[in-house]
């Protein structure tokens, strides 16, 4: 069997072995991180850029065909600025001097579309120029025969407003007797009147049968003869406060009690008489009858774009199996990527594409060797025997324990978590080296509380005269 010293020194030699490997493998993994943002990077991008590049390099028309197209362009948008000068007012002229305009698109339309796959600027113009004619258009087809309804809609307004206006007669009076009728029951409860008919905004304004409990539980108590206090509230609700109080002399003191006998009466009180429903105030106003307005079809933002000399054709396309070589390398595992690298830049440099990062590791990024090592490690930890240790040396080494078992779990893991794991590691083996270096005699510390640690142990055994332990075996 072992000696401690001799487990202590594995351990320590081992510790070194791993932090070794460990930085080693910590490297290898941001390296492998680094790499692998390179490549998810560059796969996610390389095919836009080849659209872009593309686009940049390549055109479609002909330089005569370019000037022809930017000629027509020009017209329509001079025909397009007098169309939107004219004031129209009626449908069938309208109609006729746009159809011109519309024809001229449509020609358009169809040479663009023949070479470039977005003409969107041309038929968002477009779009617009047609609904604008249409909306027009139907205004001014519709404007004789809205005079007429507008006309009869008002006549059916006045008479709905004056429907309304004696329902809401009806409402005033009944919201004025509700409110005389509850004020007489509850006379006594406030200096004022428990509701009111506000009349500016013809609502009824009261306080709540909650309101009323909650001030009168609050106040009743805090008088100096309670019982002569309520004998000035309604009757009803005398008699029942003045009951209970008989019964229970506590009774006036108690919030409680008082709020649930006084908030039944009030909720009693509010239910004798429905409270009258307010109509809705939904009159209408009268609609102003319209007369005929010339109008006109707002052009000024409808300018058509001139094409831009990039559409002029010049320079060569990326080759098809330049393209789909790239898509080759934008597949599988990223190891393929990584390996064309060299390829990928040669690539990026001729063609103006993306280039690729990529750092080269010496190191194959295994766990194996760092593994057995830690399980070799916890091998050394389970040798060592029951030796009775000082409570520091017991929290350290369970801490190291605990952070050796913790990595061993956490060492396939990526950068992040491997680093948090590998620094708690090498914290807590920084701690039980240091407890050693300071406790341990054979290392150069002084123990707390000295004890022969084995055979090859030659110091003195120091014992306390006022310890009452014969036990003289190896201990921190």
């Amino acid at each position: 069997m072992s000696e401690p010293v001799d487990l202590v020194e594995q351990e320590l030699a081992l510790i070194k072995e791993i932090e070794k490997l460990a930085d080693e493998q910590y490297v290898l993994k941001m390296v492998r991180r680094f790499n692998n943002s390179s490549v998810r990077a560059w796969r996610l991008n390389i095919m836009r850029r080849v659209q872009s590049v593309q686009e940049q390099v390549t055109g479609v028309f002909s330089e005569d065909e370019y000037k022809y197209i930017n000629s027509q362009i020009n017209s329509l948008n001079g025909e397009l600025d007098t169309f939107g000068t004219i004031n129209f007012d009626n449908a069938m002229a309208l109609s006729g001097q746009s159809r011109e305009i519309k024809e001229k698109f449509a020609e358009l339309e169809k040479e663009l579309s023949e070479k470039i796959e977005n003409i969107e600027p041309l038929t968002t113009s477009k779009t617009k120029f047609l609904t604008r004619v249409s909306d027009t258009r139907k205004l001014l087809a519709e404007e004789k025969r809205r005079r007429s309804e507008v006309q009869k809609t008002n006549e059916d307004i006045e008479e709905d407003n004056k429907e309304i206006e004696a329902q809401m007669a009806l409402y005033r009076g009944e919201a004025r007797e509700w409110v005389n009728s509850l004020n007489k029951r509850l006379e006594g409860i406030y200096d004022g009147n428990v509701a009111f008919f506000d009349e500016e905004t013809q609502e009824i304004k009261c306080y709540s049968p909650e309101d009323i409990a909650e001030d009168l539980s609050s106040f009743i108590p805090e008088q100096v003869e309670p019982q002569r206090f309520i004998s000035g509230l309604p009757s009803d609700l005398y008699d029942e406060l003045y009951t209970e109080w008989i019964d229970d002399p506590t009774f006036l003191l108690s919030k409680t009690k008082l709020y649930s006998k006084i908030l039944d009466f009030a909720n009693c009180e509010f239910e004798k008489e429905k409270l009258p429903e307010k109509p809705v105030e939904d009159f209408e106003k009268l609609e102003k009858v319209p007369e005929i307005q010339k109008r006109k079809v707002k052009t000024s933002d409808i300018t058509i774009p001139l094409l831009s000399e990039s559409t002029i054709l010049q320079g060569n396309e990326i080759p098809d199996e330049i393209i789909e070589e790239l898509q080759s390398y934008r597949q599988g595992k990223y190891e393929l990527t990584i390996r064309k690298a060299d390829r990928i830049n040669e690539l990026a440099e001729k063609y103006n594409l993306l280039s690729i990062e990529i750092v080269e590791k010496d190191g194959k990024q295994s766990v194996r060797a760092i593994n057995s090592k830690i399980r070799e490690l916890m091998s050394v930890q389970n040798a060592f025997g029951s030796e009775r240790n000082s409570r520091t040396g017991q929290a350290k080494i369970k801490a190291f324990v605990e952070a050796t078992q913790e990595f061993l779990g956490h060492t396939r893991n990526q950068e992040r978590i491997f680093g948090e794991y590998y620094n708690g590691f090498k914290n807590a083996a920084k701690d039980l080296e240091d407890w050693i270096n300071r406790s341990w005699w054979q290392f150069g510390g002084q123990p707390e509380n000295h004890h022969s640690a084995g055979s090859s142990d030659g110091s003195a055994v120091t014992k306390s005269s006022s310890s009452k332990s014969n036990y003289n075996g190896p201990t921190l």
